[in-house]
């Protein structure tokens, strides 16, 4: 109990910290100061950009300014991570808009140069180093009250690598000058990531079958799908497919036939690509074949573990149809890479079926 005691007074200390620095530099509204809680509260879900990308303005800034890093874990900040060991952060200067790049520098407790050339933007590049099982959390990293300067961000090969990695836009106008007796000026940079649950087969669960469905015509029946993402984890799905081993589409109704999924809702199988293979018909839902794209679904400390994704298909049933429905997760890995797993429930008119 003391322990999770420390814990609570821990985050509390670390998120007023946090609102007094932005207060203090008139970056943030202590009126709209607000911590988010709940399954999504380290920005699980798709990763989008900021709505808008407009420049602060106001006084622009050039000179020395000396970067310091915290890492912490998005579903838990009590967990923290080492700069170069886990993630690398990198700065540059780009003087056209961010299509090429130059580096000015790396790591922690760095002083760089910011020039009249960039305008008062500097952009940081968070690769995740060889190994490392985590995912950045750009949206939790873009959280106003941690990182106010962040006006956008992307994914792109930065480094000139072959790998592409999340990068942020800092807009540095209004930056306070350098504190007396020091040479330079200094921000902080905090960035967001998860720890990755790695997907193994057999991850979804799997239900009994489902026996005697009603002949009439738009009957909905129900299969419940749940797979379970480990405390302080996340998973980045990347594709959805539905499967049903019959070619006869008649047997579906596929405007009402709805999969319910994690962050994204219901989605009906019309939002899905539709195709066959001779003897069974598929619906896929895909996110993008890159991380940035992916749906990342994720649980927080203490959060719960099972994520649930059922699907109602409205049936047209005859009194001897036999159909095998099998729901398939597509997900990328932190070394972007993929896995899936895939589980089948019959659905049954008679009572034969298992």
């Amino acid at each position: 109990m003391a322990a999770n005691n420390n814990k609570a007074i821990y985050v509390l200390a670390t998120v007023i910290g946090l609102a007094v620095l932005g207060v203090a530099t008139g970056m943030v509204n202590l009126g709209s100061f607000n911590v988010s809680t709940g399954a999504n509260s380290g920005g699980g879900g798709l990763q989008t950009p900021p709505q808008t990308t407009t420049p602060i303005g106001g006084t622009g800034f050039t000179g020395q300014l000396t970067m310091t890093v915290t890492h912490r874990d998005a579903l838990d900040p009590t967990e923290s991570r080492t700069e170069t060991t886990n993630i690398s952060t990198l700065y540059f200067k780009s003087t056209d808009g961010g299509k090429t790049f130059s580096s000015l520098g790396s790591g922690t407790a760095v002083t760089i140069n910011i020039d009249s050339a960039m305008d008062s933007i500097l952009y940081i590049a968070t690769p995740v180093t060889s190994g490392q099982a985590f995912f950045i959390a750009p949206m939790a990293t873009s959280d106003k009250n941690l990182n106010p300067r962040i006006v956008d961000f992307g994914f792109k090969d930065v480094t000139g690598d072959g790998q592409s990695e999340w990068w942020f836009k800092l807009d540095l106008h209004n930056m306070p000058p350098p504190i007396a007796g020091q040479t330079a000026s200094n921000l902080t940079f905090y960035v967001q990531s998860y720890d990755e649950d790695t997907p193994v087969t057999s991850m979804l669960s799997a239900p009994s079958s489902i026996l005697s469905i009603s002949t009439t015509a738009g009957t909905d029946t129900w299969i419940r799908w749940e797979k379970t993402v480990a405390a302080e984890k996340a998973q980045a799905d990347y594709e959805y497919e539905v499967k049903f081993n019959s070619t006869t589409t008649t047997l579906w109704d596929r405007g009402d036939t709805i999969l319910s999924i994690p962050n994204l809702g219901d989605k009906s199988l019309s939002d899905f690509v539709e195709s066959q293979d001779g003897t069974s018909t598929f619906y896929k839902l895909t996110l993008g074949g890159k991380i940035n794209t992916a749906n990342y679904v994720t649980t927080p400390t203490n959060g719960n573990t099972v994520k649930t994704i059922p699907l109602k298909v409205s049936t047209n049933f005859a009194a001897t149809t036999s159909l095998a429905a099998t729901l398939t997760v597509r997900t990328m890995t932190a070394a972007q890479g993929t896995g899936s797993d895939s589980d089948a429930v019959n659905i049954c008119g008679h009572t034969g079926c298992s």
